[in-house]
């Protein structure tokens, strides 16, 4: 049953008590909604419902929606879930405060009972409609990594999968599944959770010193928690960005900052209406200063984030001030309080549609997008009167025991969250099996399959046509070469050097590959020419790190020590072996070139990084990185299997130019290896050879189709070192 709270007016003063004789009594959710509880009392107070706090809402998930249609109109709109989470710090401490000094306690069964009934109906719809949407609308090449963020969104713990899956640089080209929003969310029930047990220890411990001094205890284990998650945030965010963004523990603080708010009061701290005025507008502005100033390039949330903060807290504090030039008189109409009381619908129901529209339209026209616009609304006042007030107030479950509603909530987790394992699982397993096919292809192959067919003459492949593609255009992006699943490479964070041998380690050819991804997509095809001619093969490889005495800059410090130790570690590696390999292939991403202070800081790292190899006679080759297509191809090659060039790419447009290249020029020892005339033919470059996809993703080759330029590889670097075929 909601809790009946002291009468206060929307500007934080005391109210007069209201009698009434009735059963009931009006009485403000955790929500700050008013709802009529039973009360066997004849009289009850009443409080009203703050319209700040709704008008909050409303802006906050406007600005939102708008950054999601059009990311150049309001660059800093996702600073709106920052203004959520302050005034779900707010309310939610203010609510435990209110049952710790009414009961001495706070009961964490019923609190998050409440917090069940209150938010899982609907986002369990929003997550059933989305899997629905998913196997209608979308590629099955996208369904093992929607059916996972599916289900990581149903336990609430969609925020930790993206974090992960931003220091993976595998999963750079991950498209936006329809519950990646759910991050923002997973973050709040992750709150909800931790949140009233830190408050109750704080109240156990201080039962016996008096409601003074509790609050106090709580104000400074709350200024502890805001402190030290500031601190971290600060830091973390200049490290490491990407998973920054998603982490809990970079945005505790700003839960943090508005249970502090609650825990002084709001009326405690009241001035005069004209200073609540001026202050309430130094709220808005700040909060519009980050939404139009911010962009994608802010570092976020670190410090930045206090802006948005604070220009909440403002607002909150200022209450509803009566002064005629109040901006309550705009923020307390009724189309902003409507919007704000089903901001959490519209939130939901948003993302969803944007990105099945853009799956059936590819291109979403303005008229398109206000569409979305209207069509959130309109489903978020249709969920919140069909959905969430009737399981928000179902006697059956508010008058019976907490427990009775956590079994509920884990059975319909359960309802979500199984059936999108299970499909995730599913395609998992077809992605396997589909690589067992391919590995069969590839050991029964004609003279036209693959690479093949761009290794004879143009036209004698014509007539040639295959049932199915190789590897499935679904499951192309799980080809992959298993260099990043042996051991022997070194992802975007880890420093390590790692080293392995493939092939015969005994042989008296030893071979090293090294480089960055691109370097891994040659894996698979000098693994193949290793094993055919007894070699040994050592691959050096770390995501987004080529062989090079230069620094490579990148938005995240860690990545870029991480990358410097790297490189320290293969040099004195390099050196310190007993016999020098009889050639080292070179291979980088070429679209990183832009990364290093100039042209010429990366030429010379990298002429410097290889020199002590060319010193000691070891033959260089470096690969021409190759050429890269868009990030739409293999959708493409999904809804048209390549066919008639449909996916094909302007050769103009796919080659990068190749600083590797450029420094290999000239330089005595160092070879250049070009295979892009298995990619591009008569000025244009496709996805699909000889019917093997070959790419898993705008720039790196299927595995399949790697192993399938083996023994032309073979052949070009038997040229460009001579010795390899007397040896």
């Amino acid at each position: 049953m909601t809790d009946v709270i002291r009468p206060t007016r929307s500007d934080g003063t005391p109210a007069d008590n209201h009698t009434d004789d009735r059963p009931h009594a009006l009485a403000n959710d955790e929500q700050g909604r008013p709802v009529f509880v039973k009360t066997g009392e004849p009289e009850r107070p009443k409080s009203v419902l703050r319209p700040e706090i709704q008008a909050l809402r409303a802006v906050a998930v406007l600005v939102v929606v708008v950054y999601h249609l059009w990311p150049g109109t309001l660059t800093g709109g996702f600073v709106g879930v920052d203004v959520f989470f302050v005034i779900s710090g707010f309310l939610i401490t203010a609510h435990l405060l209110r049952e710790a000094d009414r009961t001495g306690r706070i009961s964490l069964p019923r609190f998050w009972a409440r917090r069940i009934r209150r938010l899982l109906p609907a986002s369990l719809t929003v997550l059933a409609a989305s899997a629905a949407g998913v196997v209608i609308l979308v590629p099955q090449m996208y369904w093992a990594q929607f059916f996972k963020e599916i289900a990581a969104s149903a336990v609430y713990a969609q925020n930790w999968v993206l974090a992960a899956s931003s220091i993976d640089y595998l999963a750079a080209e991950n498209v936006a599944s329809p519950v990646q929003h759910f991050w923002s969310l997973s973050v709040e029930e992750q709150f909800y959770l931790v949140w009233p047990i830190l408050i109750g220890a704080v109240v156990v411990i201080a039962h016996r010193l008096g409601k003074t001094t509790r609050r106090w205890l709580v104000f400074a284990a709350l200024a502890a928690v805001a402190a030290a998650s500031f601190y971290f945030s600060v830091n973390y965010t200049q490290s490491n960005p990407g998973e920054a963004y998603f982490a809990t523990t970079t945005r505790a603080w700003e839960f943090a900052a508005g249970g502090l708010l609650a825990v002084v009061g709001t009326a405690t701290l009241r001035a005069a209406s004209p200073v609540r005025t001026l202050v309430a507008y130094a709220g808005w502005v700040g909060i519009a200063y980050a939404v139009v100033t911010y962009s994608g390039a802010t570092p976020f949330p670190g410090s930045a984030a206090a802006v948005p903060v604070l220009a909440t807290l403002a607002v909150i504090w200022a209450g509803a001030p009566s002064s005629a030039l109040s901006p309550n008189r705009l923020m307390g109409t009724p189309p902003v309080q409507f919007v704000g009381a089903v901001s959490y619908s519209v939130y939901l129901w948003h993302w969803p549609l944007i990105v099945f529209f853009t799956f059936v339209f590819t291109e979403l026209e303005d008229s398109t997008r206000i569409a979305i616009i209207v069509a959130s609304i309109a489903l978020a006042w249709l969920t919140t009167v069909l959905i969430e007030s009737p399981a928000r107030n179902r006697k059956t479950l508010v008058g019976r025991k907490p427990r009775w509603t956590l079994l509920a909530m884990v059975l319909a987790v359960a309802l979500v969250a199984v059936p999108a394992v299970l499909g995730a699982r599913a395609m998992v397993d077809q992605a396997a099996a589909d690589t067992a096919r391919a590995a069969t292809a590839v050991a029964s192959a004609d003279e036209c399959f693959g690479a093949a067919a761009f290794a004879v003459p143009e036209g004698a492949c014509d007539g040639v046509e295959y049932e199915t593609l190789t590897p499935s255009a679904a499951f192309a992006a799980d080809d992959e070469a298993e260099v990043y699943t042996n051991g022997c490479y070194s992802d975007l964070v880890t420093p390590d050097l790692n080293t392995c041998v493939v092939g015969d380690a005994a042989s008296d050819v030893r071979v090293a590959l090294i480089g960055d991804s691109h370097a891994a997509s040659w894996y698979p095809a000098l693994k193949t020419i290793a094993e055919e001619n007894s070699w040994s093969l050592s691959p050096f490889m770390k995501s987004a790190c080529p062989m090079s005495t230069a620094t490579k800059q990148d938005d995240a410090a860690e990545t870029e020590r991480s990358c410097s130790t790297w490189n320290d570690s293969l040099a004195e590696e390099l050196a310190a072996q007993a016999e020098p390999f009889d050639v080292v292939v070179l291979a980088h991403s070429a679209s990183g070139d832009g990364k290093y202070d100039s042209d010429a800081a990366a030429i010379e790292g990298f002429r410097e990084a290889w020199a002590p190899l060319v010193e000691s006679g070891t033959p260089v080759v470096v690969m021409r990185d190759i050429p890269q297509l868009t990030e739409e191809t293999n959708l493409c090659v999904a809804e048209t299997s390549g066919e008639d060039g449909a996916c094909d790419v302007p050769e103009s447009d796919a080659l990068n130019g190749d600083l590797l290249v450029e420094a290999a020029e000239g330089e005595e020892g160092v070879t250049v290896v070009d295979m892009n005339d298995f990619f591009c033919r008569d000025g244009s470059c496709t996805p699909v050879v000889g019917g093997v996809v070959a790419y898993r993703d705008s720039h790196h080759v299927t595995a399949t189709y790697a192993v399938t330029m083996a023994p032309y590889l073979d052949e070009r670097l038997l040229g460009a070192v001579p010795a390899l075929a007397a040896r």
